[in-house]
């Protein structure tokens, strides 16, 4: 594992803690990064030990929790934020 993923567990769990939100069992961070032209990329860290099955099921369970809090219009689909395309950021 690199050293930014040991960073990132740290970190975490000192803010969760901090918070008394509990212990940091394990985690999946997605960042849209910026680099020094400006130009946008998604990073996508775990914390140390995490298998990539574990991970793309904590991300699935994200985005049906992030799902179930969108407002849904009369005809049942949900509805786009202003700004956004299809839910994302732009």
């Amino acid at each position: 594992m690199s050293e930014v993923t040991f960073d990132l567990e740290e970190a975490l769990a000192e803010v969760l803690a901090a918070h008394e939100r509990g212990m940091l069992a394990r985690a999946v961070v997605v960042a849209e990064v910026l680099d020094t032209d400006g130009d946008r990329s998604l990073s996508v860290l775990t914390t140390p030990g995490v298998p990539e099955w574990d991970a793309l099921c904590l991300c699935r369970y994200a985005v049906l929790s992030i799902e179930a809090l969108r407002p849904r219009s009369s005809s049942g689909m949900t509805s786009d934020r202003p700004g956004t395309r299809h839910g994302c950021g732009t």
